[in-house]
């Protein structure tokens, strides 16, 4: 018959367990959802037996800015969000986003800390967005071959690949192409509509060019803004 005392560890605990201990957590979650049971992955259930585990108490003891965002259960060590997160508005663009929890384990004679690092992912919850619908462009129909005119940049909120904006130049056409160039220094896209091929108004006045904005989601969300070209008469 084997006997365990309340006080002493079980004797069959070898593993060591990680430190930190590692989640990740897409943002936008309803709040109370749970992450982890924490005296789990802290491997408590192998180092002591059930009447200890019934003993021990969990809270946070350090001061982290996003801690407020966490909760976890004083008896059950079960680890929660407490409020639905948006991660665009608690890190920014900041990537990564992390969250360091520490929890402090008592009554004493079991005293610990467990270090808890929480990532916060992103949801690609934000389509990219022009500053307007519709530009105007006037131009002569002598207008020469390679002139080009910027395009007002989308902005996506989200981070990381989700906020990475691509253009595509959504309407057919032979007269125009769109040109994108990044500069990495500030990390910026200059995106400008080109003439390919030479105008007319007599056989095209007007051109309404859809100009499409899309992230680096899976799958991609997108935004539009549409560039009135008008053609003016040389006379």
């Amino acid at each position: 018959i084997v006997c365990y005392v309340d006080s002493a560890p079980a004797t069959t605990f070898s593993r060591k367990r990680k430190d930190p201990l590692e989640y990740f957590l897409v943002e936008e979650l309803p709040a109370k959802t749970s992450i982890a049971d924490v005296h789990i992955d802290a491997l408590y259930h192998e180092k002591y037996n059930r009447s200890v585990l019934q003993q021990l108490r969990y809270q946070f003891v350090n001061r982290d800015p996003l801690m407020h965002l966490f909760e976890i259960d004083e008896r059950t060590s079960i680890l929660k969000i407490s409020q639905t997160i948006d991660r665009d508005t608690v890190c920014e663009r900041n990537s990564p986003c992390l969250a360091w929890l520490h929890v402090g384990v008592r009554p004493e004679q079991y005293s610990d800390t467990i270090r808890i690092l929480v990532e916060i992912l992103d949801a690609n919850d934000h389509r990219p967005r022009f500053p307007e619908r519709v530009i105007h462009i006037h131009t002569s129909e002598d207008v020469a071959v390679g002139t080009s005119w910027p395009i007002p940049m989308a902005k996506d909120v989200d981070s990381g690949p989700n906020g990475q904006v691509h253009y595509d130049l959504a309407t057919e056409t032979e007269r125009f192409e769109l040109i994108t160039t990044k500069d990495s220094s500030n990390n910026t896209m200059d995106v400008r509509l080109k003439v390919v091929k030479a105008l007319d108004r007599e056989v095209e006045p007007n051109y309404a060019l859809k100009v499409k904005a899309f992230d680096g989601g899976r799958p991609p969300r997108t935004g539009s803004i549409i560039v009135n070209v008008t053609v003016d008469d040389l006379n």
